[in-house]
């Protein structure tokens, strides 16, 4: 990562404690128990590098305060609040159709790193919090470098060799195209593909085996029925 990020704090996560590691290299293990933050730490430290705020406010949290390149920064969840405020307030109804053409002519995403298409049509009197701008400059300067974020859910679908645009395979290609054209121009791609195809292949084969028993079952009950009608068993 170009940016040295040597401190990430958390305070009053989930309204119960507060998260302070501190980053050496840029490196980070977290060991813990399942359910002990690990994967909220790791999200934060996505969100906050790529500028996704509207995925912090998700969580339940006061402030976020990072140190990097020596530099602290702070992101209060007020302020974050308040950009989504600024969104939701009533505006005239020719605004309104305005923005939700926008929503559905833009992803979120887009819309997040390019906040000047919202913002080109906010009233003079609600420009965007000065705090944010101040920290994305921060960011943006010290940040040149794509995020790649593959957390460990379970399992990565995709292959790290899609990273790697050099490569012949035209499946690859043809996945690394589709998921830059996605990135457009964050600065940050999300490589994992939650795949199921080997899940529905396998309730796929189960149901007919279900369906095969439930069939074979049948017809030997009705020939067992058949067997002693005719030899008056019954």
């Amino acid at each position: 990562m170009s940016g040295k990020l040597t401190r990430f704090r958390i305070e009053t996560l989930h309204n119960i404690r507060t998260i302070d590691v501190r980053i050496t290299d840029n490196k980070l293990v977290l060991v813990g128990e399942n359910g002990s933050g690990k994967s909220t730490v790791a999200n934060f430290i996505y969100f906050f590098l790529t500028r996704q705020w509207h995925r912090m406010l998700n969580y339940k949290f006061k402030k976020v305060l990072a140190v990097i390149d020596s530099k602290e920064v702070v992101v209060n969840r007020s302020e974050l609040e308040k950009i989504d405020e600024r969104i939701l307030r009533r505006y005239p109804s020719e605004w309104i159709r305005e923005f939700w053409r926008l929503l559905r002519e833009h992803s979120s995403e887009e819309l997040h790193s390019n906040p000047e298409r919202l913002y080109s049509f906010l009233p003079e009197d609600s420009p965007p919090s000065q705090s944010i701008k101040e920290i994305e400059e921060i960011l943006n300067t010290s940040i040149i470098d794509q995020v790649l974020y593959l957390p460990t859910y379970r399992r990565i679908e995709q292959d790290l060799r899609s990273i790697f645009p050099e490569l012949e395979d035209p499946k690859l290609r043809q996945i690394y195209e589709r998921l830059k054209r996605k990135a457009g121009n964050t600065g940050y791609i999300e490589l994992v593909e939650f795949g199921m195809e080997d899940v529905e292949r396998t309730i796929q084969r189960k149901m007919e085996e279900v369906k095969d028993n439930v069939r074979n079952g049948l017809n030997n009950l009705t020939g067992t029925y058949l067997r002693d009608v005719i030899q008056g068993a019954y």
